[in-house]
């Protein structure tokens, strides 16, 4: 996973890189929410990254979601328990 800076979306240039952090598989989908993104990588794979710090993000865990369930999936349902 890369963590770019694009201090302007509306205009970014060319996004400086900040920092990457090493993930399994090839990452699908990313999702942030406050300090922590939640990164799904097919089949079943997800990490959560503490991004807190964007020069020095911390892998805090890794798993697998159940084998019915796909990693985009798996983060819509992180994300619905999240905004309750």
């Amino acid at each position: 996973m890369l963590i770019f800076d694009v201090t302007d979306p509306d205009d970014p240039g060319y996004p400086v890189e900040l920092r990457s952090v090493m993930l399994d598989g090839v990452v699908r989908n990313i999702a942030v929410h406050g300090d922590y993104a939640y990164v799904g990588a097919p089949p079943g794979r997800f990490s959560v990254v503490d991004v807190s710090n964007l020069s020095d993000p911390v892998l805090i865990s890794m798993g697998n979601t159940p084998d019915i369930l796909m990693a985009g999936y798996f983060l819509r349902e992180i994300l619905s328990l999240i905004a309750l």
